[in-house]
């Protein structure tokens, strides 16, 4: 693959455009031209294509025939999602991008057909995939066509900020938004969308979310882990936040923090190593689609090409394309089929946790007196109560995983009598010495009796089920 001499990178917001052409001098990168326009209001809540139209608009002239193109799309946008891959050092991209796929098609609520996944790297037997639905790759590949190219390069600043910070905490906030990723050896291996700084320059909403990503970058990288904020807005602000939740002052680059990541996604590029987690669509990306090994043959259409037989070679492309076609027909079909089964099974295993559950108020009865070594003590009265709750403890989409979790709670209410005062409290210091019940006095002690609240502490616990 040639290195290119120019990159087109275009992100894109929801009321904001930032399109930049970045050229190859030497050995380095550098901007040529950039454009930073407001999307108009009936533009960006338009039609698809009004918005492609418009966007063409703006970037015209800026890419020459053969420009590659990336699009920076918000990271909400995108799925990234941490699999299990059995031996994943061992495949290839493209086995690894299939397992990853079945194992994805598991783990998340979201139809997968007709999906573009990509893997940003192997983290032992796990893989890091990042996903753009059929809807968000079908409006990508809009704009691409609109631009006039057969495939382009999506990705989002988070998932791309590891090409900045190779190792640490990124937190990149734009007019519109704020995202941050933990990077290990130049990858975004966790990352997430922060939201909007409010209108008193606050962002407050951002602890909980910041939290967990930092104590990721210190689970990867140690107390040492790099901070780095990115704000071209607000600044002041955001790095008040970050230092309250890291504790320690974040790094602020000078001159144009927005820029950033779009110059390094474009460096990385020009460089020919290609951007980490990026999603390739388009048709040249059906080379790599699970289940269709084509990559040899095209190696030999190449020759028969060069042989002079470009029809022989035409066709025997548009037999494999459409081969690849009906595969991908049958994959959607079978995820539709197993979805249902997946839904069928749950509302089994649902009812076989509600049917199995139970209180044994006669084995609770007779625990309550073998507790009780007071034979003047004499049970005149007994009230039960149960509340049970069942809910899923599996994740999203399986009900193998985890299985249904049973909270039960269970409790009684006797009227004994124990002849005396000292006899009532005997019974009361008994029953709790036996471990099993958490007892409560109910109104005074009488002469004659004595009124008690059980709760049964075994009952109180948590149940998982095992799975199914």
């Amino acid at each position: 693959m040639s290195v290119p001499r120019d990159v087109l990178v275009i992100a894109i917001e929801h009321s904001r455009l930032i399109a930049g052409v970045w050229s190859r001098r030497g050995g380095s990168s550098e901007r040529r031209v950039v454009v930073d326009e407001a999307v108009p209001a009936e533009i960006a809540d338009g039609p698809t294509e009004a918005k492609d139209a418009w966007v063409v608009s703006k970037t015209k002239g800026l890419r020459r025939r053969g420009t590659p193109v990336v699009l920076v799309l918000p990271r909400h946008r995108i799925i990234q999602h941490r699999v299990p891959v059995v031996g994943a050092a061992g495949l290839s991209v493209e086995e690894l991008a299939s397992a990853a796929r079945l194992q994805l098609e598991r783990r998340v609520a979201v139809d997968l057909s007709g999906a573009a996944i990509a893997v940003a790297a192997r983290v032992g037997d796990e893989c890091i995939a990042t996903v753009l639905t059929s809807g968000d790759a079908e409006q990508a590949m809009s704009l691409g066509r609109a631009l006039g190219v057969r495939s382009l390069w999506v990705t989002a600043r988070s998932l791309a900020s590891g090409l900045v910070v190779p190792r640490g905490l990124v937190v990149d906030v734009t007019p519109e938004q704020a995202e941050a990723a933990v990077t290990r050896d130049g990858v975004a291996i966790a990352s997430a969308t922060l939201g909007a700084i409010d209108e008193t320059g606050g962002a407050s909403g951002w602890q909980s979310e910041l939290r967990r990503l930092w104590i990721a970058a210190r689970s990867e990288s140690g107390p040492d882990a790099e901070v780095r904020v990115l704000a071209a807005v607000d600044a002041g602000a955001v790095r008040d936040v970050v230092r309250s939740v890291v504790g320690v002052a974040p790094a602020t680059p000078a001159g144009e923090p927005e820029l950033e990541v779009l110059g390094a996604i474009a460096a990385a590029v020009l460089a020919g190593a290609g951007v980490p987690g990026s999603i390739l669509i388009g048709r040249s990306a059906a080379a790599v689609s699970p289940g269709v090994r084509v990559t040899g043959l095209l190696a030999a259409f190449v020759l028969i090409v060069g042989s002079g037989g470009y029809v022989l070679a035409q066709r025997e492309i548009d037999r494999l394309e459409a081969r690849a076609e009906r595969v991908r027909e049958e994959r959607r079909e079978l995820s539709q089929w197993y979805s249902g089964f997946l839904r069928q099974d749950g509302r089994i295993a649902h009812a076989e946790r509600w049917i199995g559950t139970g209180t044994d108020w006669l084995g609770l009865i007779d625990e309550v007196g073998g507790a009780v070594p007071i034979r003047r003590a004499r049970l005149t009265e007994v009230a039960g109560s149960a509340e049970r709750a069942i809910e899923f403890a599996g994740s999203a989409g399986d009900s193998a995983v985890g299985g249904w979790r049973v909270r039960e709670a269970t409790g009684l209410v006797i009227d004994v009598s124990a002849g005396s005062r000292d006899a009532a409290s005997q019974l009361r210091e008994a029953l709790l010495a036996s471990g099993r019940f958490d007892v409560q006095t109910r109104g005074a002690d009488g002469d004659e009796g004595i009124e008690l609240s059980l709760t049964v502490r075994d009952a109180a616990t948590e149940d998982d089920g095992g799975a199914r």
